[in-house]
């Protein structure tokens, strides 16, 4: 059986990771780029938060890499298919407005759920 603590200590493992992640990204600015791999894909690399107007095309290939991991309840435990939440976010700002419903059909984990709340969206 898997125990996880109780609620103060998950409350409080939460508070020290997100602590320690304010202060981390306290001064990184988005990192858009573009680089050629070893099989002459061009990716686009981006750091963190995915900006809402980033042109995209069909044929674009993307490298993210995200730092939010285990932010807010996103870390609580570990689940093998987890969104990074900078995609449902990102989706989230660029596809709805605030109020709107946003639908996670699979539940997982909860982050889209979880980001649709912290944008003030709705979610079933």
């Amino acid at each position: 059986m898997i125990t996880y603590g109780t609620i103060e200590q998950i409350r409080d493992k939460i508070t020290k990771k997100n602590i320690y992640f304010q202060r981390k990204l306290q001064n990184r600015l988005i990192n858009v780029l573009s680089f050629m791999n070893n099989f002459g894909e061009t990716l686009i690399r981006i750091d963190g938060e995915i900006p809402v107007d980033l042109p995209v095309n069909k044929e674009d290939r993307f490298l993210f890499i995200s730092y939010e991991q285990t932010r807010y309840t996103h870390g609580i435990h570990k689940y093998p298919a987890k969104f990074f939440p900078e995609l449902p976010r990102w989706l989230i700002k660029k596809y709805t407005k605030k109020n709107d419903i946003v639908l996670d059909p699979f539940g997982g984990s909860a982050t889209a759920s979880i980001e649709a709340l912290l944008n003030n969206r709705n979610s079933v």
